[in-house]
C-alpha cells in the first residue's frame, strides 16, 4: 500500500503530531526518523546522493529557514554555492537585531533530509518529491519560504502543487478528444 505524505514525514507516527500540540520541533524531526548533519559537515563527509525534502533550520534560534526537494540531496542541500542557500545566508547575515557574520551563519545551519523513494507513492518520483515538499512545508511553515519559492502561499495557507492548474487544463483538453463511443 502506498505512502501518504503525511505518514512519510511523520514515519508512521503521526499520533506524535497531535501529542505535541502540532507544534513541531528538532527533536520531533529525530523522532520521525528525519536524518540531519551541519552544513560544513558535508565539506568532510560524503553527501547523500538520493532523492527527498530538505529543510535547513539556524541552529540558534531552531528556526525552520526553508524546505526544498531535490533528485541529489547532497548535490543540492549541502552545496554552498545553490542560489537559494546563499540568500538565506545573506539575509541572515544582513537581518536586523541580529549580529551574525557569514561565518557564524553558515557554521549555525543545520540540514535534516529524508528520502523519498520512487516506490513510496503513485506518482513519479518527480511528483511525490513535490508531495512531500508540500506537506513538510504546511507543517513547518519556513520563515523564509514565501520569499524564495513559489510552492506554497502562506496567505491563502495553500500547498497546492505547483503546475496543478496545467495538469487540469491538459486533463480537460485529453477528455474534450475523448469520444462518448469510447466509454
Amino acid at each position: 500500500m502506498p505512502l501518504s505524505p503525511i505518514k512519510w514525514f511523520t514515519d508512521g507516527k503521526i499520533k506524535w503530531l497531535s501529542e505535541y500540540g502540532g507544534k513541531i520541533d528538532r527533536g520531533l524531526l529525530e523522532i520521525f526518523n528525519w536524518e540531519g548533519d551541519y552544513l560544513w559537515s558535508r565539506e568532510f563527509d560524503p553527501p547523500p546522493n538520493k532523492a527527498g525534502v530538505y529543510i535547513y533550520i539556524h541552529e540558534g534560534t531552531d528556526d525552520f529557514l526553508y524546505v526544498g526537494q531535490t533528485k541529489n540531496i547532497g548535490r543540492r542541500a549541502f552545496n554552498v554555492n545553490h542560489h537559494k542557500l546563499k540568500w538565506i545566508i545573506n539575509r541572515l547575515e544582513n537581518f536586523p537585531y541580529a549580529s551574525y557574520d557569514r561565518s557564524s551563519v553558515y557554521d549555525n545551519i543545520y540540514v535534516y533530509y529524508k528520502e523519498v523513494k520512487s516506490g513510496d507513492f503513485c506518482n513519479s518520483l518527480k511528483r511525490s518529491l513535490i508531495w512531500c515538499e508540500c506537506i513538510t512545508i504546511g507543517l513547518l511553515k519556513p520563515v523564509f519560504q514565501d520569499d524564495i519559492s513559489d510552492i506554497y502561499d502562506f496567505e491563502t495557507g495553500t500547498g497546492e502543487l505547483r503546475f496543478i492548474d496545467e495538469e487540469l487544463d491538459d486533463l480537460d483538453e485529453e477528455l474534450d478528444d475523448v469520444d462518448e463511443e469510447d466509454f
